[in-house]
């Protein structure tokens, strides 16, 4: 049991504030999983940046770095444990 969220921007001229709409979406997801909580990122120039920590998303959110605007894909995971601990962060 986990949780995926995304967001695809197809407009650099979206008018969006992407950071604020990621950490809604993960709060969405929470209920999902509550052991792991992370984000990868790529912008319009292909640079990607990813994430996560071992904590829920509530928490995650009061620490992670911002999500830019010249974001153009988001992908955002709550993760509930199943297999591997959460404690090693390349499980999560």
């Amino acid at each position: 049991m986990c949780g995926i969220a995304g967001v695809y921007v197809k407009d650099r001229s979206h008018g969006f504030d992407l950071d604020a709409l990621s950490s809604y979406l993960l709060l969405g997801i929470e209920t999902r999983g509550r052991d792991a909580t992370g984000y990868g990122v790529i912008d319009w120039e292909g640079q990607e940046k990813i994430e996560k920590y071992a904590v829920p998303a509530y928490t995650f959110n009061q620490f992670r770095d911002p999500i830019t605007n010249d974001a153009r894909i988001i992908l955002l995971h709550a993760r509930y444990t199943t297999q591997g601990t959460e404690l090693e962060n390349e499980n999560n």
